[in-house]
């Protein structure tokens, strides 16, 4: 069975950037462009992995990782920020903060530590 992410990031550029490379990695996507959706999506779909971006409009990333974090549906969710500007997250409630600047494949080694971890 394929490990399942859900990816919150408002640039849909980037959103499909990520999506084609956790595809490439062997992962069911699910992208949505905000946290509101991706607070449903995890509810959905049950995801091993949540990659958010910080800087969203409506709900920042820390917001949603709270919001993850203290539905206890969600206790075995790693959380990865994917963000432009990692000092901005400041809830230390993920599991890893990838800045934007370092690329995807930070962001990919990163997910695969954390996937063999859980």
């Amino acid at each position: 069975m394929r490990k399942k992410v859900v990816v919150a990031e408002d640039d849909r550029a980037v959103r499909e950037l990520l999506r084609a490379a956790l595809e490439a990695q062997g992962w069911a996507v699910h992208a949505v462009e905000d946290g509101e959706q991706a607070v449903l999506a995890c509810r959905w779909t049950r995801p091993n992995l949540l990659i958010t971006d910080n800087q969203m409009p409506d709900m920042s990333g820390d917001e949603l990782v709270r919001r993850v974090r203290e539905d206890d549906r969600f206790e075995r969710i790693r959380i990865v920020v994917f963000s432009a500007d990692p000092k901005d997250t400041e809830n230390g409630l993920a599991d890893a903060v990838v800045p934007k600047a370092k690329g995807v494949e930070a962001l990919l080694e990163t997910v695969a530590r954390l996937s063999k971890d859980h």
